[in-house]
């Protein structure tokens, strides 16, 4: 039973800590991601609950009213980055590795209430300025489940102190630097079952940013839709539909070159469309792959410093077999702004192309222990040459659940 668990735990932290490089957003950093962060995080603690559905599980607890299940998984490794500050000249590093992660659900007749917590932190053995990172986040769902409908609240927040990656923004940071980071966030959701291959959700909510920076900080209301269906062969898709506006608190509109143009404050708009494909075949049960493809246009209220577009393209399979789980992600993301400057020499828009490539082995040792095993490669052709950067780590990290 144990060992279940434990996959699910860890396998929400091993894939949320090799998308949190892009998680840092402002108007100015948009990322490859083909969701947010929260979003990510949503869609794998609902994997992770699937994996209690096993009978087994739940006996003991079958004549009682209410039920308390929970796991929890602590983890320590060394790594190594070829680039570990993102820059166009390259300053390797060796690192230390801590991870901690909680998952509990409690559930009462037609109602439950799930947590996940985690963090960590990295340790770089190179004397620099940015010398370490540090992430926490939390989410907490409640929901209240009916014949063919279900609704609750999400409360979500997230605190993190990370290296600087100055291709995704303008900001005048010393190179080198940490920024910190706080995102609240609450939302309402409801979902209606008209079948058993179907599932509507409907979503609202609100979220602030702030960072140690200058004029950075917003709120953000946002909504979106969502379809998702069962079809042949073991193949799910889920569409989405959404929309965002960042309020800012204190920054301006700006020209093309980025100068302030009045004293108009920045509002930024942001209509999403996401594609997702999952296959999850029923004569391969080692087998599982996901594909996501998703477009995004920003648009500047006041300005034009802000207006792009976005695409993405993220696929990863999965391999799961009696003695270790393999897994490999590739990304790519195409970001095309519409009128600001690449660069002072350069007045004509540009594109910035991402590409990465993740893997990872995990293999269940005795007592609860697991041993993981991963790789990464990223190459950002950042808007201006001198942001333009590629970077490999590789990790082992050791961790034990109970």
């Amino acid at each position: 039973m144990f060992r279940h668990l434990h996959h699910g735990g860890r396998f929400i932290v091993s894939l949320l800590l090799f998308s949190f490089p892009l998680f840092l957003h402002s108007a100015e950093t948009e990322t490859d991601e083909p969701e947010s962060a929260w979003d990510a995080l949503l869609r794998e603690a609902e994997a992770t609950e699937a994996l209690f559905s096993d009978p087994e599980f739940y006996e003991d607890n079958s004549g009682s009213k209410s039920s308390l299940h929970y796991i929890s998984t602590i983890a320590a490794g060394y790594g190594y980055s070829d680039n570990f500050l993102k820059r166009n000249y390259a300053v390797a590093s060796a690192y230390s590795r801590i991870e901690a992660d909680l998952w509990f659900n409690w559930s009462r007749r037609n109602q439950s209430l799930t947590g996940l917590f985690f963090a960590e932190l990295n340790l770089y053995q190179e004397e620099y300025n940015a010398s370490d990172e540090y992430l926490a986040f939390g989410l907490l769902t409640w929901m209240i489940s009916g014949e063919k409908i279900q609704y609750g609240l999400d409360l979500k927040g997230m605190a993190a102190d990370q290296i600087y990656d100055e291709s995704q923004t303008t900001l005048e940071v010393p190179r080198g630097s940490n920024i910190y980071q706080v995102n609240p966030e609450a939302s309402l959701y409801f979902e209606w079952f008209p079948g058993n291959k179907d599932k509507l959700r409907l979503e609202a909510g609100a979220g602030r940013s702030e960072f140690d920076i200058e004029n950075e900080d917003f709120w953000e209301p946002a909504a979106a839709i969502e379809w998702e269906h069962l079809w042949r062969f073991s193949i799910k898709t889920k569409t989405k539909l959404g929309y965002s506006r960042q309020i800012y608190d204190d920054e301006v509109i700006r020209d093309p070159r980025g100068n302030p143009l009045s004293s108009q404050l920045l509002e930024v708009e942001k209509a999403i469309i996401l594609q997702k494909i999952e296959w999850n075949p029923d004569f391969w049960s080692w087998f599982k792959a996901s594909l996501y493809v998703g477009a995004a246009d920003v648009k500047d209220l006041h300005g034009t410093y802000e207006e792009m577009t976005r695409m993405w393209v993220s696929l990863s399979p999965r391999l799961k077999f009696k003695w270790f789980q393999f897994s490999l992600t590739g990304r790519w993301s195409e970001l095309d702004y519409k009128y600001r400057w690449a660069g002072y020499f350069n007045p004509y828009p540009s594109k910035q192309i991402q590409r990465s490539l993740n893997t990872e082995i995990i293999a269940p040792l005795p007592w609860n222990i697991e041993l993981t095993l991963r790789g990464g490669w990223r190459h950002n052709a950042a808007r201006e040459i001198e942001d333009t950067y590629t970077e490999s780590h590789a990790e082992v990290i050791l961790g034990w659940s109970y």
